[in-house]
């Protein structure tokens, strides 16, 4: 190491002590100041620099907050219960929403399922009748692969009945011990139910308080229904006298559902509506699902801080006015002029290198 900055910092040093010294000689006899003055000569002025100094070079390196080692710190996992229920009939396939509305209920399913990404996420499929596709979940990438692999070809009646996939649903929920508020079923269909729905249906929803949001997938113009898969008949589906079926999108059943539930409606087209059923979804109350175990770092600012405060205490201490009745006692000042001396010898060895 250059010996240069060691001589640049001294020449500063006795450059100050002289100015100091002259402006106080200017000021009046140095006999008169020594007799006067109420600021004693203290042997370890000296040192304050150095403490001042190191004090802040300390307190500088715990605002860093420096971090090593890590500690387990068990994280709470919140979330909601929240069912899909998707419409596999016969109807889905049409085709007047720009593509089949089974594949816009699936982007839709997806799009309201991941507002809030710590949910469990559960899928009942439904024609007829409904069945529990996937229990609730957390992993969202088991559930795209389900709501993707969905197909009509997964049901055995292809006609609609909107009571099934509520009954299956609020059963999953049940079983589950969702505590009412943190839970919701979401109900994507085109509402063309070719059975009336049941006055239970009705009863159960207010009895167990689970909002439904229900999602019309379709329009009122309707499209031609395709035939289900293997018929001989042609393209598309025929009533009993050979004539094609036209589906239109049926949104009283869906509303009446919606209402009776205390959740919402939307239709597939309303981006405002959709807001307001995701806004709701993320409204509901997350309940405690479980610890996960995570680690974090240990934090070190204290050693920092701890030699910071002492080193400015020292300093402070040692420009104490003696006259007050609070001199430093001589031997603290020995053993604190001691103490210096140590530590700057291994300092100047390294600094002659």
């Amino acid at each position: 190491m250059s010996p240069w900055p060691r001589r640049w910092s001294s020449s500063l040093e006795r450059r100050g002590s002289r100015a100091r010294h002259q402006a106080l000689a200017d000021f009046a006899a140095p006999e008169l100041v020594a007799r006067t003055s109420s600021v004693p000569t203290i042997p370890g002025e000296r040192l304050r620099p150095w403490l001042r100094g190191l004090g802040v070079l300390a307190l500088v390196l715990a605002l860093a907050r420096p971090q090593w080692g890590r500690h387990p710190a068990p994280l709470a996992r919140t979330g909601r219960d929240i069912i899909v229920a998707l419409d596999l009939s016969r109807s889905m396939r049409a085709e007047d929403v720009g593509e089949t509305r089974l594949e816009r209920a699936k982007q839709l399913a997806w799009q309201l399922a991941a507002v809030s990404p710590g949910d469990r996420i559960g899928l009942v499929v439904f024609g007829g009748g409904g069945f529990l596709q996937l229990p609730p979940t957390t992993d969202f990438g088991t559930f795209q692969l389900f709501l993707s692999a969905a197909s009509p070809d997964q049901i055995g009646d292809p006609a609609t009945d909107l009571s099934a996939p509520i009954k299956v649903a609020l059963h999953t929920l049940s079983r589950e011990g969702t505590p009412s508020g943190s839970r919701a079923i979401i109900l994507l269909s085109d509402g063309e139910n070719s059975e009336p729905l049941a006055p239970a249906i009705f009863d159960s929803l207010r009895v167990t308080r689970v909002p439904v949001f229900a999602v019309g997938v379709g329009t009122a113009e309707g499209a031609r229904m395709p035939s289900d898969s293997g018929s001989e008949v042609g393209p598309w589906f025929l009533d009993h006298i050979g004539r094609q079926v036209v589906t239109h999108l049926n949104e009283d059943d869906l509303k009446a559902i919606a209402m009776a539930s205390d959740g919402g409606y939307a239709r597939w087209d309303d981006a405002q509506a959709l807001q307001r059923v995701s806004t709701a979804l993320a409204s509901l109350q997350a309940r405690m699902m479980g610890e996960q175990q995570a680690s974090e770092p240990t934090e070190r600012y204290q050693w920092p801080l701890a030699i910071a405060v002492l080193l400015l205490s020292l300093d402070l201490l040692l420009g104490l006015p003696g006259k007050a009745g609070r001199e430093i006692p001589s031997s603290w000042r020995r053993r604190l002029e001691l103490c210096w001396s140590r530590a700057r010898r291994p300092v100047a060895r390294a600094a002659r290198i």
